[in-house]
């Protein structure tokens, strides 16, 4: 009896048998790296990861001083202390000729002065380490000093009073000059500084130092015997 010959299955040339797998990897291709993202077609560096992560603590830590910056305002209700030149005396004012030199001035002048600082809050105390005081006139000083230090406590308001003298001080012909026509229509320019190094303390901590500048432009007649001298004034409070 002759072989039954069976009739082949058509193959498609190309495709695999069934049942059969073939590796369709390209054998010459790079090997797939591990840390391969196939969602976003590239690795994923580890550098993005941390700056991930620090961007995101940097973003909890602002919002956390945030929150706190709110409680303490909201506690304690800061607000920026008040500082004023309440007036200025020229208890003594004149100026001569030099006995030594005809062409030039002297000055001899005695400044009453009254500070007034004030303290707004009612749970911030104020160190007050170091004031200075300084008048001036057509540039030249009449007389400067230093107000001994203290602590002004809450909702306080303190009025600081000295004297300032200036004896036999040199003046420039043209200066001179000035202020005794000054003198005579009464309206003697000065300018007050004071300039304040101060600390704020809230229950147990204090602040470190920081400065306060204040600044005035006055104008003063000093032939007024009783009440204030002063014509006009305008001051400025620099932090």
């Amino acid at each position: 009896m002759a072989d039954r010959v069976y009739p082949e299955k058509n193959v498609v040339s190309g495709a695999p048998p069934h049942g059969a797998y073939y590796n369709l990897k390209d054998e010459t291709a790079a090997p797939v790296p591990e840390d391969f993202d196939g969602r976003e077609g590239r690795r994923r560096d580890p550098c993005c990861r941390c700056a991930a992560w620090f961007c995101g603590i940097l973003v909890a830590l602002i919002f956390a001083i945030g929150i706190a910056v709110l409680v303490f305002f909201l506690v304690v209700h800061p607000k920026a202390p008040k500082y004023n030149v309440k007036d200025v005396k020229l208890a003594t004012f004149s100026v001569s000729p030099s006995s030594s030199d005809p062409s030039k001035y002297v000055l001899n002048a005695l400044t009453q002065y009254e500070v007034e600082a004030r303290n707004p809050n009612q749970k911030i105390g104020i160190y007050y380490d170091a004031i200075n005081i300084d008048v001036l006139s057509e540039g030249v000083s009449i007389g400067a000093g230093d107000i001994p230090s203290f602590y002004q406590g809450h909702k306080n308001t303190t009025v600081i009073t000295g004297d300032l003298r200036a004896s036999d001080v040199p003046l420039e012909s043209t200066v001179g000059q000035a202020l005794q026509s000054a003198q005579s229509v009464g309206r003697i320019p000065l300018y007050v500084t004071v300039d304040v190094r101060a600390r704020i303390r809230i229950g147990a901590w204090k602040s470190p130092h920081f400065w306060v500048h204040v600044r005035c432009n006055v104008s003063v007649n000093p032939d007024v015997l009783n009440g204030s001298q002063v014509v006009s004034k305008q001051c400025e409070v620099k932090r």
